[in-house]
């Protein structure tokens, strides 16, 4: 069910957030705006989106496990919080790949399933292409527990300066 946000945060008398559009029924970013603490919601909602990833040359392997405040529409993960997790992961291998820390130049990501909420833990595997001099492609996914990709996604990193 589709419900249209239009709140308005006060603080000291003065109108701090206005957001308007259209969001689904429980999604996340409505439901920061409920809450009294916004602050503490986004610390709950980012928590365990940059999961912890584990390297061996070219490629990396990693765990994400949804919380409540990741919904999208009733009962999935929101689209751009599986993007989130999918380019923090691809960003963390291309980083090894150059040996540097690197920006994401591009990111193209293919849904193909929904990444459920109590679906998980959800595995995820990727890796990156012989790097460049300063850019690598890495290409990823968080699969489901049968090992069919849910979400994809490809990308061009690039090493910035220390």
């Amino acid at each position: 069910m589709l419900a249209v946000c239009q709140k308005e945060a006060e603080r000291d008398g003065k109108v701090n957030i206005l957001l308007r559009g259209v969001a689904t029924e429980g999604c996340y970013v409505a439901a920061m705006h409920e809450e009294e603490d916004a602050p503490t919601a986004l610390r709950r909602v980012f928590m365990g989106l940059h999961p912890e990833v584990t390297i061996d040359g070219l490629h990396g392997a990693a765990t994400f496990q949804p919380e409540r405040e990741h919904r999208g529409a009733p009962g999935w993960v929101h689209g751009g919080l599986a993007a989130t997790v999918l380019d923090h992961f691809c960003a963390r291998i291309a980083s090894a790949a150059l040996d540097s820390k690197v920006a994401t130049g591009t990111l193209d990501l293919r849904y193909r399933q929904p990444v459920l909420l109590d679906g998980g833990p959800y595995r995820v595997e990727g890796s990156a292409e012989p790097p460049g001099s300063r850019s690598v492609r890495v290409k990823a996914a968080i699969l489901s527990p049968e090992g069919r990709p849910l979400t994809e996604a490809s990308g061009l990193f690039v090493a910035v300066q220390r």
